[in-house]
């Protein structure tokens, strides 16, 4: 624990809560817009015509490139604005919703995804607010400001002291 003690150690613990507290707003934001998508966008078939894959050591991102006409009659090839958990082929149906006055901007809803950011996003801001909240108390430890030492076990050191009692006359 004297690591997070030192300004070092501090900078670096609130970094990292900024760091997790950014990345969990970007996923909040995508979370949200995939709700808007769902409950007032527009829905269509469309065709996989290209895959753009990141690979990492546990898990796979597919964000595709999606062919699809819209409402109005127009063919549009748009790359979905969020990645999906599952490789798609090239020339396999999905469903995309996009945005009513923009589909340029399309997404392949995936209930997955979602579920996982619902879930593990509270947790990460959590674990932002105590990072950035244990980078401080080390800052200002670290420079001399006095940290007020919380204990509820302790009793206050006034309990015998007579309670203050403040009596009103009848007429107040």
């Amino acid at each position: 624990m004297e690591f997070f003690g030192s300004p070092p150690g501090s900078v670096l613990a609130i970094l990292f809560g900024i760091a997790v507290l950014v990345t969990t707003s970007r996923a909040f934001r995508l979370y949200f817009e995939m709700r808007r998508l769902r409950r007032r966008g527009f829905v269509a078939e469309a065709l996989v015509v290209g895959v753009d894959i990141e690979r990492d050591t546990d898990s796979v991102a597919c964000t595709p490139w999606v062919s699809f006409v819209t409402g109005a009659g127009e063919r549009r090839v748009v790359k979905a604005c969020s990645s999906v958990g599952r490789e798609l082929a090239v020339g396999s149906l999905v469903t995309v919703v996009y945005r009513p006055g923009d589909p340029s901007h399309a997404a392949v809803p995936d209930r997955r995804d979602l579920l996982l950011v619902a879930a593990t996003s509270p947790l990460a801001v959590g674990l932002g607010l105590v990072l950035i909240g244990t980078g401080l108390m080390g800052l200002g430890d670290a420079v001399g400001l006095p940290v007020p030492e919380l204990s509820f076990l302790d009793p206050p050191d006034d309990l015998d002291a007579p309670p203050i009692l403040t009596v009103l006359p009848a007429s107040y």
